[in-house]
């Protein structure tokens, strides 16, 4: 029995994604979806509050919604975030987003629109976000890959995988790639 409770203790694998604005290491996140036991249905996208995105440092495979007034080449359409962290826009053309908040890539739309339009308005959002997927495995409700909206907590991770199953041991497990850098927490240490 104890060998089972030794196997069972949770591990938690993540690819935190501390996104700074000088990050230019190219991310290019796995191609998953959430681990799902047939019985359960997948929930439906969690409205993203204000204050959560409001930090978000936008990444590769993230989807925006950009509206440009007077501009219908533009307005409406979902754009992706292409591998290398750019978004290539009729009559803005090539821009970087990748490292940059909501609110600083329309500064960047704006001042490239003002050279083609009198006073531009344009407004930015998330339509669907791709670029900071974190694997939950183990003791844990619902296992798998999800997709992180910004900074969250370990609780908070551990809560979109539905909570621990009463199973679980007293030990979690977090990790990430070393092209990431080394985890930015007390007592980290590299992997072996």
């Amino acid at each position: 029995m104890a060998n089972i409770k030794y196997f069972a203790t949770t591990l938690l694998t993540t690819c935190l994604l501390v996104a700074s604005p000088q990050a230019s290491t190219p991310q290019t996140p796995p191609q998953s979806t959430p681990v799902r036991t047939p019985m359960t249905p997948a929930k439906p996208p969690q409205p993203v509050q204000e204050e959560d995105i409001s930090h978000y440092l936008l990444g590769s495979d993230d989807t925006l919604k950009i509206w440009a007034l007077g501009i219908e080449e533009i307005s409406d359409k979902p754009v992706r975030i292409d591998p290398s962290g750019d978004i290539d826009l009729p009559v803005v053309g090539k821009i970087h987003a990748r490292g940059l908040s909501l609110e600083q890539l329309k500064v960047q739309l704006l001042q490239r629109l003002a050279k083609e339009v009198l006073k531009p308005q344009v407004s930015v959002e998330i339509v669907d976000f791709g670029s900071q997927p974190v694997s939950v495995m183990g003791a844990v409700n619902h296992p798998g890959v999800f997709q992180l909206r910004g900074r969250k907590t370990l609780m908070e991770v551990v809560s979109t995988a539905d909570g621990l199953r009463p199973d679980a041991g007293p030990r979690v497990t977090i990790s990430r790639e070393s092209q990431y850098g080394a985890l930015p927490l007390p007592g980290a240490s590299p992997s072996r």
